[in-house]
């Protein structure tokens, strides 16, 4: 449809590319921000988690960590030969295998 840009937010146990609502936030949940921008050809991707309010230690520490696992083991499939779509399904078994959801 010719969108320059996109926003996706996702809350809590949606990991990312969620679709807003018009739920009301409750204080401690984890807002994820997707921001998309297409220039001349090319996609760019932008991804920021923020917490409305504070939230609990063990929330933080579980994004945290499920980030982290998902960061290194999408790195570790990266050689000449293997498809870039490895890459969002590898983020995604370790987030399901996590209890969160790509959405």
């Amino acid at each position: 449809m010719h969108f320059p840009k996109s926003v996706c937010v996702s809350v809590n146990e949606c990991f990312v590319h969620g679709i807003p609502s018009t739920r009301p936030l409750d204080f401690g949940d984890k807002i994820n921000i997707d921001i998309t921008a297409y220039l001349d050809g090319h996609h760019g991707d932008n991804n920021l988690t923020v917490f409305y309010g504070q939230p609990s230690h063990d929330i933080k520490l579980k994004v945290m960590e499920v980030a982290q696992k998902a960061l290194y083991e999408a790195i570790s499939i990266c050689k000449p030969g293997v498809p870039i779509n490895q890459i969002g399904k590898t983020i995604e078994k370790v987030a399901n295998g996590n209890g969160m959801h790509v959405c």
